[in-house]
């Protein structure tokens, strides 16, 4: 009897032990879900903070940029700032004026040679020796690399820029697809904003004023880069910024030194740091959303506006109602019929114009946003002059979205419109005119990055 209860006991010891490892492994498997659980939560709400992927320089565009350096729980990067010093961008080298991402024939040359690699080849190319490649080329799917020898660049021939022939820094990475063949170079950021710079911005500027564009197009392409989900992390045309359309010069590349790794922070995070060209006079903050408040603003020229002697601080045109009606079925691609009435139904707080109405005979037509209402309002069809009287014809896009419409009537009959305008690109950011004459004003870089941006902290990356 005593030796049974002795089994029993210690199959109860032995059971119990068994049961009591288990709920400690249960235990700790909980306790890891739920700090992993606690982790991609922390994550979402991270990304419902995401900057939006809108921006771009000259004229309108869609912002691309990158993932970096983390992996979140969902595989997607994370950004960390400050992360690196001098990061390498991939740049989307678009092809003869900029017409579009692929090319059917490159002929390339390196100025100290280069090494072009593809699987476990390598050939060599000596100085000036130009290199032919179409889709054909080379029996390979991957990636063809081109590398420059130390101290050397990189031409691509034939691309129609303003500089002949365009040097590249750092390395070219060329894939084959069916539509063509896509090259990407791949730069150092200070490297990138030296061909940048020039482009953006005439060398001419004052230095303080290049100061301030270098610091904008850092912060442009570190914001890009961040947000990247492509193979690219911007192209070199007006959709982000344009690059190594003017050639390098020494006053630009000044400028990039002086400023080398600086951004502009606003809260914590790099600034969306677009920019255009002139101004119309509005300041930060300043509500112009009201009709009223608009067409009194624009109609006065502001002796204290830093812009005003800019030929296209002011502007105007004269538009009969059967050309707005072709612009409309020409950029719209709808006929409205015979034109009864044009007018600005809301405006953005700095007085763009948010929403166009154009009531036909046909049917009433809503255009909305800044750039859809400038390309239909487009001067293909009618001059526009500034305030100098040069006349301009053939533009894709209304100088900006800062007008008003004051109605033209013979024998009191509607016959059209005179548009009254002020300034030139999309207003958002930093006036690059605005600038030069600040600079001119002995105001340095900083002063003038907070004048158009606010609340800004300029640090180093």
């Amino acid at each position: 009897m005593d030796e049974d209860w002795a089994k029993k006991l210690l199959t109860i010891v032995i059971g119990s032990i068994v049961l009591f490892t288990i709920l400690i492994c249960q235990t700790q498997e909980i306790e890891k879900n739920l700090m992993e659980n606690g982790t991609k939560q922390e994550t979402a709400e991270q990304k419902e903070t995401e900057w939006e992927t809108q921006g771009g320089q000259g004229e309108e565009s869609t912002q691309k940029g990158s993932g970096q350096t983390e992996e979140a729980t969902d595989g997607q990067p994370v950004f960390v700032y400050g992360q690196e010093e001098n990061p390498i961008l991939r740049v989307l080298i678009k092809n003869a004026n900029y017409a579009g991402e692929y090319h059917e024939r490159l002929r390339i040359y390196g100025d100290q040679g280069f090494s072009l690699t593809y699987d476990d080849v390598e050939e060599e190319y000596g100085a000036g020796e130009i290199l032919e490649i179409e889709r054909g080329t080379y029996e390979t799917v991957g990636k063809i690399r081109i590398e420059p020898k130390e101290g050397g660049r990189i031409c691509i021939l034939d691309l129609q820029r303003n500089q002949e022939e365009p040097m590249y820094r750092g390395s070219l990475e060329i894939t084959r697809y069916p539509e063509g063949m896509r090259v990407i170079n791949v730069v150092h950021m200070e490297d990138y904003l030296c061909g940048v710079v020039p482009s953006e911005m005439p060398a001419s500027y004052p230095i303080e004023a290049l100061k301030a564009q270098a610091v904008c197009a850092r912060s442009y392409a570190h914001k890009s880069k961040e947000y990247s989900q492509g193979m690219y992390d911007l192209d070199d045309s007006t959709s982000y910024q344009v690059y190594n359309n003017f050639p390098e010069n020494d006053n630009t590349t000044n400028a990039v030194e002086q400023t080398r790794g600086e951004v502009m922070l606003q809260d914590g995070e790099v600034v969306d740091a677009r920019y255009y060209s002139t101004s119309c006079g509005v300041k930060l903050g300043q509500d112009l959303s009201q009709e009223p408040a608009f067409e009194a603003f624009l109609s006065q020229n502001s002796d204290t506006a830093y812009e005003k002697e800019e030929p296209w601080y002011r502007w105007k045109a004269e538009v009969s109602l059967e050309q707005l009606r072709k612009a409309v079925l020409e950029q719209w691609n709808t006929d409205v019929g015979q034109i009864c009435g044009v007018y600005v139904s809301e405006r953005e707080k700095n007085g763009c114009a948010k929403k166009l109405v154009i009531t036909g005979s046909f049917q009433e037509l809503v255009i909305e946003g800044e750039y859809n209402i400038r390309m239909v309002l487009s001067p293909k069809f009618f001059p526009v002059v500034n305030q100098i009287d040069s006349g301009a014809v053939g533009m894709s896009l209304l100088p900006s979205g800062f007008f008003y419409l004051e109605p033209k009537k013979e024998e009191e009959v509607l016959c059209g419109y005179t548009i009254y305008g002020g300034g030139y690109g999309h207003g958002i950011g930093m006036s690059q005119n605005g600038a030069k004459q600040m600079a001119l004003n002995d105001m340095d870089y900083r002063e003038i990055l907070s004048y158009f941006y606010g609340d800004i902290e300029i640090t180093s990356w």
